[in-house]
């Protein structure tokens, strides 16, 4: 029980932040998306929950104006570093770009396994 209020708080936090936040499973499927992340990509939570990252958007990266191809599932592989730091534009729904600082990080949790926020 102790362990579902802490996860409970987490998303309430996570919820808050100005920045957008994307959840995702061991598959890159979004299990979580703040309100931040639907003004960046233009999806509501509603309809991007369940869906695989490169169905929601896709990220350009400004040194070079080419697609960061699967950064999150190269990192898990260890193909890139674990954690990061890129300047990137978002390409959203509409088609526009949006800068941003793209940040991951991999979490370990004990019942879902691998959660990139």
């Amino acid at each position: 029980m102790k362990e579902k209020h802490h996860c409970q708080l987490l998303d309430i936090a996570l919820a808050t932040v100005v920045d957008a936040v994307i959840g995702t499973d061991a598959h890159d499927h979004i299990t979580f998306f703040n309100p931040a992340a639907e003004s960046m990509t233009g999806w509501r939570s509603s309809e991007a929950l369940g869906k695989s990252l490169t169905q929601v958007f896709f990220l350009i990266d400004q040194e070079n104006d080419k697609v960061i191809d699967r950064p999150l599932e190269r990192a898990k592989l260890g193909q890139t570093e674990a954690t990061g730091v890129r300047q990137a534009a978002v390409v959203n729904r509409r088609g526009l770009q949006v800068e941003i600082e793209f940040t991951w990080r991999p979490c370990m949790t004990r019942n879902v396994g691998l959660r990139v926020r």
